[in-house]
């Protein structure tokens, strides 16, 4: 029989694996620029509604910039859970445009999300992200970017704190996919799947 004095074991504590914090968790989201990219007819919109759903459940106020010539379908998000009476939509068409408006909002801090959906004019001025990721920072305000590009490409920015992919597959059932291609404050983990069966005009 062989036998183990107690003050040779090791700690538990040493042999614990460190879990990293869920990068979606919405107090790890504060103060930082996220862009949320897909492709065509994928479901980026189906993600920002949970985002904003979880920011109203915790009543605090979001706001949606329609950088593009189209804004989401109303009945499509009411559906997801969205409060629509407790959302605000700013329409400011173009990349610049639309970080104008960002940055006037946020020089206001009443607002804790910012949805920006960009599409395919994601090109931006790096002073002019830089001054919205002080001012996130400065309120802890989460910033979302919508663009439309696949995951060949870069994020839109250096400044981009958060980078994730989102993909669907399926049919009547839907599997959406959030994949984090980027994350400058832990590791990019795997894929998020989820399951959803509708509204179509939403995904």
């Amino acid at each position: 029989m062989h036998l183990v004095r107690a003050r040779d074991l090791k700690s538990p504590s040493s042999q614990v694996l460190r879990q990293h914090p869920d990068p979606w968790d919405r107090k790890n989201l504060e103060g930082r620029l996220v862009e949320l990219s897909q492709d065509h007819y994928c479901g980026s919109l189906t993600w920002a509604a949970h985002l904003i759903r979880q920011t109203q459940e915790a009543n605090e106020q979001a706001l949606w910039i329609a950088g593009t010539s189209s804004v989401f379908y109303p009945p499509d998000m009411a559906r997801a859970g969205v409060d629509l009476e407790r959302l605000p939509v700013v329409w400011a068409p173009g990349a610049q445009q639309s970080l104008g408006a960002a940055e006037i909002v946020l020089r206001t801090g009443s607002f804790s999300l910012l949805i920006i959906d960009l599409g395919k004019d994601f090109v931006v001025p790096t002073p002019l992200l830089g001054r919205i990721g002080r001012l996130a920072q400065d309120e802890n305000t989460r910033i979302v970017f919508l663009t439309l590009k696949p995951h060949t490409l870069d994020s839109m920015n250096s400044l981009i704190s958060l980078r994730a992919q989102v993909r669907r597959t399926g049919g009547v059932s839907l599997v959406q996919e959030v994949a984090i291609t980027k994350n400058k404050q832990g590791p990019t983990l795997s894929p998020r799947r989820s399951v959803y069966y509708g509204p179509p005009g939403l995904y």
